[in-house]
């Protein structure tokens, strides 16, 4: 057990830090213990610990993929998550975290791609593929997917033929009506 003298390891070592001038010293009044100054003191630990700049490195990091490619929505969808992440944090410990966010006012920005649509050329050689690999239901899920603009999920989990008036027999009939439509 500690004697009242002594101080913590951690409390040594920023203390000696003070008297190198590493970080701003105490205010002293007569029959106080020594104050920092809150905002004075985060200020030297994040310029100290270079805070600003390690957000930049990790964003830096993450960007580039290990095949050489780039990961920018990834990496940004990071950011928001440890700034959000830092806040929180700072909410519930106030006094171990300090109020400067690193990753906050980054200056990040994402424009999303405009996807490609398939074309019926690149449909038609999928369906094929995918007859001539014994997977005629995978086919069919891509015809529909393109004819009816249902997503993945609807066909594969959602779809039931009760829900669409059609018998079977003419539904396999439009099927071949349009996968022979000439190109």
């Amino acid at each position: 057990m500690r004697s009242s003298r002594q101080r913590e390891p951690s409390v040594e070592a920023f203390l000696s830090k003070v008297a190198r001038g590493i970080y701003p010293k105490p205010a002293r009044i007569a029959g106080c213990l020594p104050k920092w100054h809150r905002l004075k003191l985060d200020a030297d630990i994040a310029r100290r610990h270079n805070l600003p700049g390690v957000a930049d490195r990790i964003h830096e990091r993450l960007v580039a993929a290990p095949d050489g490619t780039r990961r920018d929505r990834m990496a940004l969808l990071a950011m928001q998550a440890s700034r959000r992440a830092w806040y929180v944090t700072y909410r519930d410990r106030p006094e171990l975290v300090p109020p400067q966010n690193p990753f906050s006012k980054m200056g990040i920005s994402y424009a999303a791609k405009r996807t490609r649509p398939v074309t019926y050329d690149e449909l038609i050689r999928f369906v094929d593929a995918a007859d001539s690999a014994g997977l005629a239901s995978i086919g069919t899920a891509a015809m529909i997917s393109f004819f009816w603009l249902q997503r993945q999920t609807d066909i594969l989990t959602r779809l039931t033929w009760g829900q669409y008036p059609l018998s079977t027999q003419s539904f396999s009939f439009a099927c071949s009506a349009i996968y022979s439509t000439p190109r």
